[in-house]
């Protein structure tokens, strides 16, 4: 493997990525194929080539090019597949590189869609974490979280995530039990676990469960505990729930503090709700102004 020519595989693999993550598709996908001729030279590891692969793929499917995307994920799929194999050979079936294999193929399959064949490789990972880290661990909880956001099944989704929520207000109560890494990262994944929760009650009627979850959710959050501010991801549900219940002063205190903390998707959605609000509690005027301005 020339060391020159995986420099500069890899600097091309990372300006395609900064490029992802600015929204530049078409250059992303220019810089990934430019990365794919390097490693078809022999020159990354099966992994490697997997990556630039599902990048490119990637890519594509933003981008909606017109393109044969199904056979460049087969490609990565086959790469994937000898990637786990030299893993396994090399660490053994129980070794937490074997894990980021297994979980690597996972990602593979929830982008292309296979629920079930994701979930059968995040078992395979979750097995090993929870024999290397123990079952109150981070690594353990953002596992079982990706599982319940894959899970096809609501009711698994609900009991992954309620496993990985007990795990996260563990570790936020015993900060001590946490490495230093991780627990600046237990507040927000526990405010996530517990609006997945809340969103899924909310879409089953379960109001005062939906209730629950997002006022467990705010008070993850010291900013949120002393300033009532706004610090969900979909604040719009929130307010939904407080509609539902009819608390109108506090659907509409929260709902004004979103709308003023939040961006152009979450002000459209909480201005819907607010106009709503404004209807049922008779304000009709305030209501069709509010939608005029939309």
């Amino acid at each position: 493997m020339s060391k020159d020519e995986h420099d500069e595989w890899k600097a091309r693999f990372e300006d395609a990525q900064s490029s992802m993550i600015v929204g530049s598709h078409d250059a992303a996908g220019s810089a990934f194929l430019d990365a794919l001729y390097i490693a078809e030279t022999g020159c990354v590891s099966a992994a490697e080539l997997a990556d630039t692969l599902e990048g490119l793929a990637g890519t594509r499917i933003r981008a909606e090019k017109d393109v044969d995307i199904a056979g460049v994920f087969d490609r990565a799929e086959t790469a994937r597949q000898h990637a786990l194999e030299e893993t396994i050979a090399e660490f053994g079936d129980d070794h937490l590189e074997t894990a980021e294999a297994y979980y690597k193929f996972a990602f593979h399959n929830i982008i292309r869609k296979r629920p079930v064949a994701a979930i059968s490789y995040l078992e395979k990972t979750l097995a090993i974490k929870r024999t290397a880290f123990g079952e109150h661990h981070f690594e353990v909880a953002n596992t079982l979280m990706i599982m319940g956001g894959t899970h096809p099944d609501e009711s698994e989704k609900a009991q992954l995530w309620q496993r990985a929520v007990a795990i996260l207000e563990h570790l936020l109560a015993n900060p001590n039990k946490c490495e230093a890494d991780s627990s600046k990262h237990v507040p927000r994944s526990l405010r996530g676990g517990l609006e997945n929760l809340a969103c899924q009650a909310f879409y089953e009627n379960r109001v005062a469960d939906a209730d629950e979850y997002f006022r467990r959710a705010l008070a993850t959050c010291s900013v949120t505990a002393s300033k009532r501010s706004c610090t969900l991801c979909n604040p719009a549900t929130f307010g939904k729930v407080l509609l539902a219940q009819q608390k109108y002063d506090e659907c509409e205190a929260f709902i004004t503090i979103a709308i003023s903390n939040g961006g152009g998707f979450t002000k459209r959605a909480c201005s819907e709700v607010l106009a709503d609000l404004y209807d049922q509690s008779g304000r009709f005027q305030k209501a069709q102004a509010l939608r005029d301005t939309e």
